[in-house]
């Protein structure tokens, strides 16, 4: 369970507890809702769920989402918990070949995007409503990790967002958003490669045969493969 007086890190360790169960719910749900996607016409196309963990009593957001047509019978899966500190933040949670993924979207970060990429002021967007909106946006994201210690910078469609990782790069916790028509000259630099880097995964056979899986392009020989957070600039 989510209590208010939980740090990161525990909150982190708590949702994980329900990787198994919650990704059997995922794969049974869209196995239900199947004609649903498959039928569509008009994208992006999603539909969220909430389900509740019998193990930890968390209330889990799931988004199942096709952005085109070629994801109709391998769409996105977004799962979600909201959390309160100062505000409604939410955790994001990806299961790995070799773990589980985890992005703790802050309240200030949240409330970044709300401002300076939906500019709304006015709090007319729900906390759930704007998480979709940047997910639903964001085909591709890209992860940067520079040489400043634990730093990390992820690139979507829409801004940068900038934060912190902890340990092996599976922890991430997202701080702050800025928009495109924000970002200095050496940023925007570092977003058009980001932009090629994207490109050259979403071109790679690895991408074509699985969009859903963790890629990365390799610094070295400009591989793509997917990410094991040991040799990769992704």
């Amino acid at each position: 369970m989510i209590i208010d007086s939980m740090s990161i890190e525990e909150m982190q360790k708590e949702v994980k507890k329900d990787i198994d169960s919650l990704y059997t719910k995922i794969y049974y749900l869209f196995a239900e809702n199947r004609r649903f996607f498959v039928k569509s016409k008009k994208f992006p196309i999603y539909k969220i769920f909430s389900w509740k963990s019998r193990v930890t009593q968390i209330e889990w957001n799931i988004i199942i989402l096709a952005r085109k047509k070629k994801e109709q019978t391998i769409p996105k899966i977004i799962p979600y918990v909201r959390y309160q500190s100062y505000g409604t933040g939410i955790f994001y949670v990806r299961r790995m070949e070799e773990g589980v993924m985890t992005i703790t979207f802050t309240p200030h970060c949240i409330r970044r995007y709300r401002e300076r990429y939906l500019k709304d002021d006015k709090c007319k967007f729900s906390v759930d409503e704007v998480f979709c909106h940047l997910f639903r946006n964001t085909e591709l994201p890209t992860y940067y990790y520079p040489p400043e210690e634990n730093k990390f910078v992820m690139h979507i469609d829409q801004g940068i967002v900038l934060g912190e990782y902890v340990g092996d790069k599976t922890q991430l916790l997202a701080k702050t958003f800025v928009s495109k028509d924000m970002l200095f000259e050496k940023q925007m630099e570092e977003d058009n490669f980001s932009i090629d880097i994207k490109n050259l995964v979403m071109n790679s056979e690895r991408y074509r045969n699985n969009s859903c899986l963790p890629l990365a392009v390799n610094k070295y020989t400009g591989d793509v493969d997917e990410i094991f957070y040991r040799d990769f600039n992704v």
